[in-house]
């Protein structure tokens, strides 16, 4: 396993050369040229009559994070949780500080940009001499503190950050004559311009929601929620604001506050104006054109009925000077095609940050769009989805359709193109990241599909986080120094501790194997960087004109917003000397069939269509119950627990919970797979259901949530079946709907016609913490049968030809002809026909030919259209 390596801070990245940086790395940022104007060397007592709190917990009781009231340079303490107590540390002028309640504590120390910390020291007593505490240094020394002080010195530290560690139960230490020498950092580095570019602190409304784009050329713009309201879009109004830079991030202009990114606050609906919030941008890389993107109006997102929020569009020719704009898409590319493929939803936004432009497939003027976005049904079920755009935003559609989300149960995320041009979808969740990759099989540009997700974790050697938020993924061309080869790097961002300590994560993707499925890619990183040592949370990023990274964040949280902080970066800083750009790396451009590419889409919209009508003249019976007896169920994962029962002795052999629960009626009783061996991955632990005579046709699934706990529930299967001494073969992937406690989550799926199995195998693939074991109340599964008055019944031999019709275009897709197109809607019209006799179905003559796609019987575009026969929407036309 690789080990990841914990780079805290950017003093300690020292004397560290960059390549292919076009910018002089002499230039220094303002606050060194501060600390040079100033005293080189001196020492600061952290105590409350040289400092204060500045983040809180809700009460005000306790506090995570002290800031000197001396600016040059100004210190911080950061201890990431509320583990300071205000009340005492004000009453005895010197710092209370606890363990808490994670066993451990990190107290960071920093000083401001141009200085460096060289030693502390500390005089340490335990408040209470019957609650003990060990505090260790940086470097390994162990104290147990005791009731008469015990010293801590530290010296030669010559960084930008040190820190001790608190460990123990969560008991508490005075921290008495503390104090930091600190020295002006004369050292040759990387210019790490630092700049606060949206000053929360000092304004009357709170700014949220970082997002930068880098113009064609080469300007910064950087775009921040300010949020009068206080609170997220949909509660009143919030506007966007802007900065541009066009040195690298030398220097920022002002302010802006462009009427077009005015809210006006009423909320009424509709009224797609109240609000503009959640940013996301990109600039055109062949023109001076930008685009932007956000949330927009009233309701709030999470809002269970059909009112729901806009999606904003604005566009600038000048290189992010000015805008227009806005007008709003979402009906038109989320809400309605939604629809017209069966898959209604009550929410939808595109996740702020940056939109992401392919480096591999450019259709006519322009290099592709990659967005991704977030649904929420009935406020419950949520699931992600990427659209993509070859007219720079003008139309968007669904990359890999919309009856399967790449992610199910995802969050805000964001989108990359992995080497060679797969699409890369990154999503949020507590435990790190779902990975999930799209691959592309045709030669259009569009057919492929997803895998299914991963998660990424500590568990896999992955992401380490405990927090749910947002983050940016970016994959760069590299040099390995080690041996200089050529590589690719992806960089993940996000908080690791609750929303404090915002870290690069990186890994080395040289080997195509990391990357060749997303369990490949979710494991086994290789590296950390620490970019804030306090309170911080979404963060985002874009190369600059000079080869580095404008990475933009949020950071010390205060009034329900956050400072919005540029730092100029690269991959040196990040992978400690292990990486170095490679400017030089051409991307080749991937040869698309543009005519192929119009056929495959115009056979997906129309497969969506006609699944969607096919469907609705379907209705069902639900039968009786498939199981009936607790015989009927096995599961080699039951809970258990030890015989004799101690805490510390005895072979783990009873179950916890009788798998009977799962069939007793009951949402108060339970069965639970084991889990005190720690988080498992997601599809290891499965249920098995032996039929009491075959499964075969619909089934209708039925999942009981336990009454007592959120945790762990399931939310998606992987369903395989089996006859007696056969193996195991896919059946289906079921997504579960979330579901109140003691609710009843349902689903279907659909053995193949001709197919039935003895047994079937239900592997949780997915639950609400992604830990592995799983628990529920109660499990059923029911038969469903079409009703004899449906027209999909009455008419059943329409029915047949129509689903096998479907599955021969399902096969076509990618390289779909014009014959494939003809036949399917040939029978569609002929199902049309079938169930409504009396109606028929519309002529479609000349007029067709003005208004829709034409081809010729070569499956050519026909533009000049005369005298002959011609294909329309898959029908022949004589004209």
């Amino acid at each position: 396993m690789k080990k990841q390596q914990l780079l805290l801070i950017p003093a300690l990245i020292l004397g560290c050369e960059m390549t292919a940086v076009a910018a002089p790395l002499s230039m220094k940022p303002l606050m060194a040229m501060a600390a040079e104007a100033a005293e080189e060397a001196g020492d600061l007592t952290i105590s409350m009559d040289n400092g204060t709190f500045t983040a809180f917990n809700a009460n005000g009781k306790y506090a995570s994070h002290w800031r000197s009231t001396q600016n040059t340079p100004m210190i911080d303490i950061d201890c990431g949780k509320n583990n300071m107590d205000v009340n005492t540390s004000n009453t005895n002028r010197y710092l209370q500080a606890w363990v808490g309640l994670d066993g451990s504590c990190d107290y960071n120390i920093s000083v401001s940009d141009g200085w460096k910390i060289t030693g502390f020291s500390i005089d340490v007593t335990l408040v209470n001499a019957t609650q003990p505490v060990t505090l260790k240094t940086q470097s390994g020394e162990s104290y147990v503190i005791g009731t008469t002080p015990t010293q801590i010195k530290v010296e030669g530290v010559d960084a930008q950050n040190a820190l001790f560690t608190l460990v123990g139960e969560n008991h508490s230490v005075y921290l008495q004559n503390f104090v930091v020498k600190y020295a002006v950092d004369k050292s040759e580095r990387f210019d790490m311009r630092t700049a606060t570019l949206f000053n929360n602190r000092n304004s009357t409304a709170p700014y949220r929601i970082p997002a930068i784009g880098m113009a064609q050329n080469g300007t910064l713009v950087a775009v921040a929620d300010y949020r009068t309201s206080r609170n997220d879009i949909g509660t009143g109004r919030v506007d966007l604001h802007l900065r541009l830079s066009d040195n690298n991030g030398q220097t920022w202009g002002e302010e802006l506050k462009p009427e077009v990114f005015e809210g006006n606050g009423i909320l009424t609906y509709p009224n797609n104006k109240a609000a503009y919030g959640d940013p996301c941008i990109v600039g055109d890389r062949e023109s001076p054109r930008m685009l932007m993107m956000s949330c927009a109006g009233f309701p709030m997102f999470t809002d269970p009925t059909d009112k729901h929020q806009g999606i904003a569009r604005w566009y600038s020719t000048d290189n992010g000077k000015n805008w227009t704009g806005p007008d709003y898409i979402d009906e038109q590319f989320v809400y309605k095609p939604m629809d017209d493929a069966g898959h209604h939803i009550h929410g939808f936004f595109f996740a702020s940050g940056r939109i992401y432009q392919s480096k591999y497939i450019k259709m006519n003027n322009y290099y592709r769009l990659y967005c991704a976005g977030l649904s929420q049904q009935n406020n419950s079920t949520y699931e992600n989805w990427v659209l993509y755009s070859d007219d720079f935003g003008e139309t968007w559609s669904f990359l890999g359709g919309m009856t399967n989300s790449p992610v199910p149960g995802g969050n805000e995320a964001k989108v990359e193109e992995l080497p060679g041009g797969n699409v890369l979808i990154s999503s949020r969740t507590e435990q790190g990241r779902f990975f999930n990759i799209f691959t592309f099989t045709g030669n259009d540009g569009v057919t492929g599909s997803w895998a299914t997700k991963a998660l990424s974790n500590k568990a896999v050697d992955g992401l380490t986080a405990n927090n749910g938020c947002n983050g940016e993924i970016m994959i760069l061309p590299a040099i390995r120094k080690e041996d200089n080869q050529q590589t690719f790097i992806a960089l993940q961002s996000l908080p690791v501790q609750d929303r404090t300590k915002v870290t690069i994560f990186y890994k080395d993707l040289g080997d195509p194997a990391t990357y060749a499925s997303p369990t490949a890619f979710a494991r086994d990183w290789d590296g950390r960087y620490q970019v804030s040592n306090m309170t911080s949370a979404y963060s985002t990023m874009c190369m600059q004109k000079d080869n580095t990274i404008a990475f933009l964040y949020e950071e010390d949280g205060y009034n329900n917003g956050y400072n919005i902080v540029y730092k100029r970066l690269n991959l040196e800083t990040i992978t400690s000397d292990k990486y170095a750009f490679n400017a030089e790396y051409k991307y080749e451009q991937i040869e698309i069939d543009t005519e192929q590419a119009e056929r495959n889409q115009q056979m997906t919209e129309l497969i969506a269509e006609i699944d969607a009508a096919v469907k609705a003249n379907s209705s069902y019976t639900i039968g009786e119950k498939l199981i009936t007896s607790a015989s009927q169920l096995e599961c080699p994962w039951g809970c258990k627990e030890q015989k004799p029962a101690t805490a510390t002795g005895g072979d783990w052999q009873y179950d916890c919970y009788d798998i009977d629960n799962l069939v007793d009626n009951n949402a108060y009783t339970y069965y639970h797979t084991v889990w005190q061996n720690g988080d498992v991955a997601p599809g290891t632990h499965y249920l098995d259901v032996t039929a009491n005579d075959k499964f075969e046709g619909i089934v209708k699934v039925y999942v009981t949530r336990r009454y007592d706990a959120d945790n762990d529930h399931v939310k998606a299967f992987a369903i395989a079946g089996a006859n007696d001494g056969s193996e195991f073969e896919k059946v289906a992937d079921v997504e579960l709907p979330n579901a109140v406690k003691a609710g009843k989550a349902e689903a279907e799926f659909t053995i193949a016609e001709g197919k039935s199995y003895s047994k079937l195998r239900f592997t949780v693939t997915s639950t609400t913490l992604e830990r592995g074991y799983w628990h529920m109340a109660e499990f059923q599964l029911r038969p469903m049968t079409l009703n004899a008055d449906c027209k999909n019944a009455t008419y059943p031999e329409a029915f047949a030809a129509i689903t096998k019709a479907l599955e021969e275009a399902n096969k076509a897709v990618g390289s779909v002809s014009v014959e494939d197109i003809a036949a399917l809607q040939n029978a569609y019209d002929e199902y049309k026909k079938a169930i409504n006799p009396e109606t028929g179905i519309d002529a479609i003559g000349v007029e067709a030919l003005r208004n829709n796609v034409v081809y010729d019987l070569q499956g050519r575009r026909v533009q000049n259209i005369g005298k002959g026969v011609y294909i329309v929407d898959g029908k022949k036309i004589v004209r």
